[in-house]
């Protein structure tokens, strides 16, 4: 049996791309995060698999193709929900 995985975080204004922040602004951060989400599950939906699985920290959209599993990121079961930073790693920078 083949499993075709995707990792991914829901694409949420201050949660992704921020260090495109700036020249942009988290909603176009955002978007861009979707719009790259939606074209990388397309792709592995036209990939011959038995199984399609997004590993998801957040909640499905409307970029969500059919014919994917969901199953909750380990991340998302995090208090912070996000993964720990390095101490020498800089802030936010949005």
């Amino acid at each position: 049996m083949t499993s075709l995985l995707v990792i991914a975080k829901e694409p949420v204004p201050g949660r992704v791309k921020t260090r495109l922040c700036p020249p942009f602004t988290h909603e176009e951060a955002a978007v861009l995060a979707e719009a790259a989400l939606a074209d990388t599950l397309a792709a592995a939906a036209a990939t011959p698999a038995d199984r399609h699985v997004l590993v998801l920290d957040g909640a499905p959209g409307p970029w969500l193709p059919a014919g994917f599993e969901v199953v909750p990121s380990p991340a998302a079961a995090s208090t912070s929900g996000s993964r720990p930073r390095s101490p020498a790693a800089p802030g936010p920078r949005c």
